[in-house]
């Protein structure tokens, strides 16, 4: 089965920032956002490729859609029809891979580092409120910046312990205590 690897792993997992690895530029291009076509009446299109296509429109992601985007998820519409329609699965694998392209499962997501969030569900990060700091282990509070008024750091802290009692001198013929 084709694939690109393992996805990537979760940036506060990281020892530094995910951007001192990357090589090269970006170029940005401002391209204007495309509506999404209707499927060509031509084809009698399969139900469960009918409201493939719905989803489609619906994603999180459509808005940013260019012509260039939706012409080739219609391609693959085609390739829907197909599999489900005349139940070629020759064409599972390739579809899988373009719809990975725009994020399609979790971990194409996190391929891509695109996150989905309610926006009615966020605090905005400065006024959390009682809410979020009820749900805060008190253990877990920040460290204070001041040395004076940190806590002292327990791995700098040495302990005494007993010695251990001796042992007598191992005779030949005894067997090892």
């Amino acid at each position: 089965m084709a694939g690109r690897g393992f996805p990537p792993k979760d940036p506060r997992l990281l020892s530094r920032p995910r951007d001192s690895r990357r090589r090269g530029e970006v170029q940005e291009v401002a391209a204007p956002p495309a509506r999404q076509p209707t499927l060509p009446r031509d084809i009698d299109w399969h139900p469960r490729t009918r409201a493939w296509w719905r989803d489609w429109k619906r994603w999180p992601l459509a808005d940013s859609f260019t012509a260039g985007d939706w012409s080739f998820l219609l391609d693959t519409a085609l390739m829907h029809h197909r599999m489900w329609a005349k139940g070629e699965m020759k064409w599972a694998s390739e579809i899988r891979l373009r719809v990975a392209k725009y994020g399609a499962t979790p971990e194409d997501r996190q391929r891509l580092r695109v996150q989905f969030t309610d926006p009615a569900a966020q605090d905005p990060p400065n006024q959390r409120g009682a809410r979020g700091r009820a749900r805060t282990p008190s253990h877990l509070a920040a460290v204070p910046d001041d040395p004076a008024t940190r806590p002292p750091d327990p791995r700098l802290v040495l302990y005494a312990t007993q010695q251990p009692a001796e042992r007598p001198p191992h005779t030949e013929g005894d067997p090892p205590a």
